[in-house]
Formats: structure tokens, sequence, C-alpha cells
């Protein structure tokens, strides 16, 4: 419990820079073509997607442990 803040913090830093490294990725691709932005954009999305069907099932059970 007491290290709660600290990994909020932790979540919110990586979390921001991450926005701001595909934020730039994305600005340079918009520059370069439409379509790779577009693909990029798509890959991106079904990457997350996936990760999150494929976490569902462990967190779920880490929901219901004691």
């Amino acid at each position: 419990m007491n290290k709660r803040g600290g990994a909020f913090g932790a979540f919110n830093a990586i979390y921001g820079v991450a926005w701001f490294l595909g934020s730039a990725a994305m600005g340079l691709l918009y520059d370069h073509a439409v379509v790779a932005l577009v693909v990029f954009g798509v890959a991106a999305q079904a990457s997350r997607g996936r990760d999150v069907l494929r976490l569902r099932k462990p967190l779920a059970a880490a929901e219901t442990a004691p």
C-alpha cells in the first residue's frame, strides 16, 4: 500500500514518454506519407488490443486471489 503513489507516478511518467514518442513518430510519418501514418496507427492499436486480450485471464485470476 505504501508503494502505490510511486507506482502511479512511474506509470504516468512512462505513459507520458510513450505518448510523446508516439506523437513525434506520427508527426514525422505525416510529413513523409499519410498512408504510413495510417498503417502505424492501425498496427499500434492492433498490438495493444492483442495485449489486452492476452492479459485478460491473468488479471481476472489475480483479482480473485486472496
